[in-house]
């Protein structure tokens, strides 16, 4: 029996620290699918980029790897909507022994912390690349786990302090980043900023879904308006209102997300109609967002 106790404690151990184990950012293959978005106009804007982590440089006798980021945008021609790649140099990422993660500008030629891993409850989010507002002082609210590929990394809860909402809004994770992207502004993006949409390494995706795919698309051709996929209505809502899709979206989900980018409400994407009941939330504003790992596009919502 006492050999069982000591297996048993030993195996509980190993599971801690297993648990525990710092997960560091890749030194080559990372990908970063992101979308930049502005619900400040109508229709709703935005297109989709690229970062990916390449080769080893030196830069003022550190080892970097490279980024590199690849646009993607949309715009309409005499002939017809054309789809747009524009792929540059971005700037170098490194990480050195105490957890810390520094991008280095190509334009400024400057060093950035970006991340810091050592952070604890409590601690305040120094100011640098990705959070520049001392007048929006962010704090980590709390710290927990998430398995990702069979490996628990840590999440590091984001709260604003400026306001009475101590729950995070976002969150930081071990060898990913930010929910907003990699090098995007840690603040709460209201009605314009950036999304992480998929991380993975070599070509196979980690995070959010690890059945996805962290690359650009490549339509073929783009309906009359390529930035309203959707139809919304009625839009006020009281709660209920009905959602009609194009074919692009078959297969996908719909996720109803609140300001501070909480998910209120999921389901799988029913072509080409169904109705939505969100009635048991909070009147207020609301993202609704429609997606089939391939095509994304939000719109905004008002219940009252």
């Amino acid at each position: 029996m006492r050999n069982i106790c000591l297996g048993l404690i030993f195996l509980l151990v190993a599971c801690v620290a297993q648990a525990q184990q710092y997960t560091p950012f890749p030194k080559s293959g990372g990908a970063w699918l992101q979308h930049y978005f502005n619900h400040t106009t109508q229709p709703i804007s935005g297109y989709a980029y690229l970062i990916e982590q390449e080769k080893d440089t030196v830069i003022n006798n550190l080892t970097y790897s490279l980024l590199y980021k690849t646009s993607q945008s949309a715009y309409n021609t005499p002939k017809g909507w054309v789809i747009s790649h524009y792929r540059s140099e971005y700037g170098a990422l490194r990480e050195d022994s105490f957890k810390h993660i520094y991008f280095f500008d190509l334009h400024d030629k400057k060093e950035y912390l970006i991340y810091d891993f050592n952070l604890q409850v409590g601690d305040t989010i120094p100011l640098g690349y990705n959070h520049k507002n001392e007048n929006y002082p962010i704090v980590i609210s709390n710290i927990d786990s998430i398995l990702i590929d069979t490996v628990y990394r840590k999440r590091f809860g984001l709260s604003d302090m400026s306001s009475n909402y101590t729950e995070p809004y976002a969150y930081i994770i071990e060898g990913i980043g930010s929910k907003y992207g990699l090098l995007s502004d840690l603040k709460w993006p209201f009605e314009i900023g950036n999304h992480l949409d998929c991380f993975g390494i070599d070509g196979k995706s980690l995070f959010p879904y690890p059945n996805g795919k962290c690359a650009l698309s490549k339509p073929t051709s783009v309906p009359e308006n390529p930035l309203t996929f959707f139809n919304l209505f009625p839009n006020p809502t009281t709660g209920r209102f009905t959602i009609q899709t194009q074919s692009i979206f078959s297969n996908g989900y719909i996720c109803v997300r609140d300001v501070t980018g909480r998910i209120m409400h999921q389901e799988n994407l029913q072509f080409p109609s169904q109705q939505i009941d969100i009635s048991k939330n909070p009147k207020g504003l609301y993202f609704v967002e429609i997606s089939n790992g391939n095509n994304k596009t939000v719109q905004k919502l008002l219940m009252h």
